[in-house]
């Protein structure tokens, strides 16, 4: 049976995408960073774990040579951001957790993440690992110009991936969109869950003290 995609998105306003970045540079930490916490936080909510981790996807083009720029080709690599082990932790915390992740991720950007992985799902018996993915392609306080095309249709279709998270700045608009499995995600409970994380993110961005955001539980979500 063929897998089926489907794709759930949202955009905030230009104004909303403008405090997030002016929020995230007065803290010392990326939008990146902070939108995968939110993320990471939502699902938190949802899982039955007291962790939970995503696979994360890097951009990893060398300075090699001095014509790299020019190279066509495949340059990103992989590796997994946690959080939620402590769910007594505030948001702000984790906020930090992450981002020191973040920062690992760059020191060690040169070992190859899909190999990890592949240690990682030893005795799993072919099961996915880290199925749900992470992509941020956020310019920080620089939108992505205008090229003058207009996207009419897109979806990601990763074998092996359950939910592909994409994050980016669409002329000024903070967009986050999941392309899931519909045969293994209820429509329903992926709307319960993306709503919840639309609505968390929405608090990040209007709040101006952090450590007041609290983690739901899992009774309290309604699954």
């Amino acid at each position: 049976k063929e897998i089926e995609f489907a794709r759930i998105e949202h955009s905030f306003t230009v104004e909303q995408t403008k405090k997030l970045y002016e929020r995230t540079k007065k803290l010392f930490y990326t939008p990146a960073a902070v939108v995968c916490t939110t993320f990471l936080y939502a699902l938190s909510e949802f899982s039955e774990e007291s962790a939970v981790a995503v696979n994360l996807t890097l951009f990893n083009r060398q300075p090699l040579h001095k014509d790299i720029n020019m190279v066509l080709g495949e340059f990103t690599n992989t590796a997994v951001a946690k959080c939620g082990s402590d769910r007594t932790v505030s948001f702000m915390e984790e906020v930090k957790n992450v981002q020191k992740q973040f920062w690992k991720m760059v020191e060690f950007r040169n070992y190859d993440g899909t190999e990890i992985l592949k240690k990682l799902a030893r005795g799993q018996l072919g099961k996915a690992v880290m199925p749900i993915v992470f992509t941020c392609m956020l310019a920080g306080e620089q939108p992505i110009q205008d090229s003058g095309f207009k996207e009419q249709y897109a979806i990601s279709q990763t074998p092996q991936v359950v939910l592909d998270h994409h994050v980016r700045d669409d002329l000024g608009y903070l967009t986050i969109s999941w392309d899931y499995v519909k045969e293994l995600l209820g429509e329903k409970e992926v709307n319960q869950i993306f709503t919840r994380y639309v609505e968390l993110l929405t608090q990040v961005i209007e709040c101006s003290d952090w450590s007041t955001i609290r983690r739901k539980d899992r009774n309290d979500v309604g699954l």
